[in-house]
């Protein structure tokens, strides 16, 4: 998986609307051409439906864990449709 930009930030927003098949999410830095208020996106991954699941709710998760405490995470992302390809908590 290749990635564009990387950046370290705040996750501000979380829509949870369009789970199971992907996670929009917006952070307080822009990344490569990536606006600030423009929403990132998480790509749901696996091999099977249950592992597809795990991962989605995994990465839900961590961003709301973040977003309650107040923690920056390290993003990498593609400039190509604003994808999350690696999420670090910090």
């Amino acid at each position: 998986m290749a990635y564009d930009w990387s950046i370290e930030t705040y996750v501000t927003t979380i829509e949870g609307s369009y789970m199971p098949s992907e996670l929009p999410f917006m952070v307080s830095n822009a990344g490569g051409s990536c606006a600030v208020g423009q929403w990132l996106r998480w790509e749901i991954r696996g091999s099977d439906t249950a592992s597809r699941n795990i991962n989605i709710q995994s990465v839900m998760a961590g961003l709301m864990a973040a977003r309650a405490a107040n923690r920056k995470v390290r993003l990498f992302g593609r400039n190509n449709g604003c994808v999350i390809e690696h999420i670090h908590l910090l």
